[in-house]
């Protein structure tokens, strides 16, 4: 169960996150979180949240962002808005920690993603990098379509793919979402 201040780790890539605002607390009007990146952290597949604005909000260190338009780096006290399928990826590329407060309007399912893709690491089942194998991004992607879109090389790739691999990712016996 996610509630203020609970805190997940994810052993493969360090990160941390903190729960700010629940999405309970906030009637589903969003869900905000408090993200710790460790010093050097890979950049995860470019996606977009379809149907959420996300905003990310620099507390300390920097963060590398990819947008359509280019690269950014956001220094502490800096935000980026981004509206709602907007294709972005982001990293620490710094030797020290980089914060980041992260909000998702409305907070739709996002709260069971993060927990699902940390539960995921902290069960082993995630590459050198903390992506999930295919058959289960196939699984999580469907289950998770409102919250997430890989982007590329394009979605509609992504999207093909994972419709081919899903029912094998069931008969394998893989969970949408771990279950503990």
């Amino acid at each position: 169960m996610i509630y203020k201040g609970k805190v997940i780790e994810n052993p493969v890539t360090g990160q941390i996150i903190r729960f700010v605002v629940t999405a309970r607390e906030s009637d589903g009007e969003k869900v905000e979180v408090e993200v710790v990146f460790p010093r050097s952290t890979i950049q995860p597949p470019s996606h977009s949240h379809p149907r959420q604005h996300t905003c990310f909000e620099v507390t300390q260190g920097e963060l590398h962002v990819r947008l359509e338009e280019g690269e950014r780096v956001l220094k502490k006290g800096e935000v980026l808005r981004l509206l709602p399928g907007q294709p972005h990826t982001f990293w620490n590329a710094a030797d020290l920690p980089t914060v980041v407060r992260w909000t998702a309007t409305p907070a739709l399912r996002s709260e069971e993603f993060l927990t699902a893709i940390f539960q995921l690491a902290q069960d082993g089942q995630v590459s050198a990098a903390g992506n999930p194998s295919l058959l289960q991004s196939a699984l999580l992607m469907q289950e998770f379509r409102e919250e997430l879109q890989l982007s590329a090389p394009m979605y509609g790739l992504w999207g093909t793919l994972f419709a081919l691999l899903r029912p094998i990712a069931r008969i394998t016996g893989l969970q949408k979402v771990p279950q503990h």
